[in-house]
């Protein structure tokens, strides 16, 4: 998996959502996964972090391109 954080400096910590995020949504919407896995669609799923002092909301953008899936991480407000 190919992680796009928001900022490079939390690159670890964003990749670690990533897959966890990834794992359960293989076991949770196993459907959607393998649409994803056919080409040109995305899977979205929104979160909310409680482990950040803020509450952080992120987007993640999950799409496979050339056999390799790639998360892209949105940060909202």
């Amino acid at each position: 998996m190919f992680v796009l954080p928001p900022i490079n400096e939390s690159q670890e910590y964003f990749e670690d959502i990533a897959k966890t995020t990834w794992t359960t949504a293989e076991k949770t919407q196993s459907d959607a996964c393998k649409e994803l896995k056919k080409g040109n669609r995305t899977l979205v799923i929104q979160c909310k972090l409680d482990d950040t002092q803020d509450g952080l909301k992120i987007v993640l953008h999950y799409r496979y391109h050339k056999g390799t899936l790639y998360c892209f991480i949105e940060e909202k407000d």
